[in-house]
C-alpha cells in the first residue's frame, strides 16, 4: 500500500521505531524497503526521544 502510494506523492515521510543506541541506527525492513522501492522521496524522521 505505501509503494502504490509512492507513486503519486511528492514525499513520503516515516518514523522510526525510536530504539537508542547502535539499534536505533539501524533501519526496519518496512523503512529499508520503501527507501530502495519507493516511486518518490522518501525521509526518515527519527524520534527524538529515543536519542
Amino acid at each position: 500500500m505505501l509503494l502504490d502510494a509512492s507513486r503519486s506523492a511528492a514525499l513520503i515521510v516515516m518514523g522510526n521505531r525510536g530504539r537508542g543506541g547502535p539499534a536505533g541506527r539501524l533501519l526496519g525492513s518496512v523503512s529499508r524497503s520503501m527507501l530502495n522501492r519507493a516511486g518518490s522521496p522518501v525521509l526518515i524522521v527519527p524520534n527524538k526521544t529515543a536519542q
